[in-house]
């Protein structure tokens, strides 16, 4: 393995090329809850300016307006209400890892493994479902934009949390549909 980059951009280029190696690289430590916490507002950054950014690009609420509280809440609820989100999403993730006998590395099956996978993935993919969320507002299919950038945080997640939790290389696929077709009912349902 080459070296594992320092800078932000590098890691996320990095973990779009290898995905567990990037999550193996960035367990390395472990890492301390600070930095866990980091990334889940990171990832609720991009989570949130996606949807915002969409919005604004093509309106599709009838608020006149009331435009700019409608803005403020969505800030607020998503760099609020988001990150914790995030962290009961790992924790099922933990849950249902365990069921199906995951084992972290040196950890046992941890929540903090199933943590670092949901959060560097999300971050990681951020970028890339930030901008599906702005093409998707101007060509009017943000349905498409919003499954796209589900599926493309599914393409990371899938690989770091069968590394995370210690799966053979056959499961990966087995976690990617699941995730898609999670991904799937998710952007029907929103």
């Amino acid at each position: 393995m080459t070296e594992y980059p320092r800078s932000l951009a590098g890691r996320i280029a990095y973990a779009w090329s290898a995905p567990a190696a990037s999550w193996r690289a960035e367990w390395s430590g472990p890492p301390p809850e600070s930095r866990l916490i980091a990334l889940a507002f990171g990832a609720a950054l991009f989570l949130t300016l996606g949807p915002v950014a969409a919005e604004a690009i093509r309106p599709t609420l009838a608020l006149g307006e009331e435009r700019a509280p409608w803005f403020a809440a969505r800030l607020l609820i998503g760099f609020s209400f988001l990150p914790l989100a995030l962290y009961l999403v790992a924790a099922l993730f933990a849950l249902i890892c365990k069921v199906f006998r995951g084992a972290a590395p040196g950890d046992g099956g941890s929540w903090k493994a199933c943590r670092l996978a949901l959060f560097w993935s999300a971050l990681a993919s951020g970028p890339a479902a930030a901008v599906t969320y702005a093409v998707g507002a101007a060509i009017n299919a943000p349905e498409a934009a919003s499954l796209v950038a589900g599926v493309l945080w599914a393409g990371l997640l899938a690989p770091m949390l069968a590394a995370a939790q210690g799966f053979p290389l056959y499961r990966v696929a087995i976690v990617f549909a699941a995730l898609a077709v999670a991904a799937t009912i998710a952007s029907i349902g929103s």
